[in-house]
């Protein structure tokens, strides 16, 4: 049976991921291959989901000419030298390797309640096992390294990826995730042992981050309603 390593940009809760390779296939995504630590690592699947267009000469992602200091050519170029299969919304000549993410049979399966790569790409590893056509091609082992989504940019993107976790730990896939991480904590055990104080300023005070962002986010669902 399969163990897969999905590897992210944190570095304090990427401490404790294999050293080595052995029994392990390592995934990651988006430009995380520039990452110095990362640099050196063996990859054998890379996903990159964003949508990429080309005008002319001109490649774009997510409508912008580059990413980060390269161009979008040059960051295509860079995903095609890694030469391991690199997932995608298409197929583009300009990344050989490049692979037709399954986006439509993953949500007749799950639904479409994904909220960032990392969900896709470990909804991604359960549909692979749910499709298995034999026992070792199903997964034992998910590991989760690096993929801390803390703070109000990943605050939409984090409940959709514990949800999946869930989802995995319920199909009998064992579930690690980094100690020094945060999925799939709280501050306090809710009733058993919490923060009183702490709750009720939460509940009361919209100065706390966490409410300002929940309350864009009803007033944009009220909008698109």
């Amino acid at each position: 049976m399969r163990r897969i390593a999905i590897i992210g940009g944190d570095s304090i809760s990427r401490i404790d991921m294999p050293k080595t390779r052995k029994g392990w296939e390592f995934w990651s995504c988006n430009n995380l291959y520039r990452v110095k630590q990362l640099s050196k690592c063996k990859f054998d699947r890379w996903f990159e989901l964003h949508v990429f267009k080309k005008r002319l000469f001109q490649y774009t992602r997510r409508d912008m000419v580059s990413y980060g200091d390269v161009t979008i050519k040059e960051y295509m170029e860079q995903l095609a030298a890694l030469n391991i299969p690199v997932y995608m919304q298409e197929k583009w000549d300009i990344i050989p390797k490049s692979v037709k993410f399954p986006f439509d049979n993953i949500m007749k399966q799950f639904g479409s309640y994904f909220g960032c790569s990392f969900a896709w790409m470990l909804a991604f590893a359960l549909y692979e096992h749910i499709n298995a056509k034999n026992e070792k091609d199903k997964i034992k082992t998910i590991g989760l390294w690096g993929v801390e989504l803390k703070g109000l940019e990943y605050y939409i993107q984090r409940p959709s990826m514990e949800y999946y976790i869930g989802l995995a730990r319920g199909m009998g896939i064992e579930v690690i995730i980094s100690k020094q991480g945060g999925l799939c904590a709280a501050p306090w055990i809710y009733a058993y042992k919490e923060d009183h104080k702490k709750i009720l300023e939460i509940y009361t005070n919209y100065n706390v981050p966490e409410m300002r962002v929940l309350t864009l986010l009803q007033q944009a669902k009220a909008i698109s309603e």
